[in-house]
């Protein structure tokens, strides 16, 4: 069999097939193109080839946007979500009485919500910063402390 010599004319999709529109699916989900020239049993210029076609950079454009406008949609439910949890967590917060759901599981679901929606709980951090000197005296003090526990170890083994 001949091996073609000299550039192989590019010929761009004119239609794609499923296999196309899996690999669509796959970039705008995250995959690296590597990982999915490899499950997908073809070469890495093979899948370049398949990417830099007009019709196949539509197909992602198109997918791209569905997956924005998915995420973006599920944000305003959240946000809106977000009222209604502010709401039952000052109930329960103010009502004592269970309606049939512990409070405790309202809360929890109340706090997943404001969570997702940017109000997460307040992180309390706290920051330390020590000289040489500073960790020279920890050294000593840690050193001072093991050497009555040392000297009975000693004493022990002599005895």
């Amino acid at each position: 069999m001949r091996v073609p010599t000299g550039n192989i004319p590019f010929q761009p999709l004119t239609h794609l097939w499923e296999r196309h529109n899996e690999i669509a699916r796959r970039l705008v989900s995250g995959d690296r193109p590597i990982d999915i020239a490899h499950s997908m049993g073809m070469t890495t210029s093979r899948l370049s080839i398949i990417m830099n076609s007009p019709a196949f950079k539509m197909r992602v454009a198109e997918l791209s946007a569905l997956a924005n406008k998915s995420a973006a949609d599920v944000q305003t439910r959240i946000n809106e979500l977000a009222v209604d949890s502010m709401a039952i967590l000052e109930s329960v917060i103010r009502d004592r009485k269970a309606e049939g759901i512990s409070p405790a599981l309202k809360i929890k679901v109340a706090q997943d919500v404001l969570d997702r929606a940017g109000y997460s709980a307040v992180q309390k951090t706290a920051s330390l910063s020590l000289t040489g000197d500073d960790i020279d005296e920890l050294r000593r003090r840690r050193d001072a402390s093991r050497a009555p526990a040392q000297m009975r170890t000693v004493n022990a083994q002599q005895a």
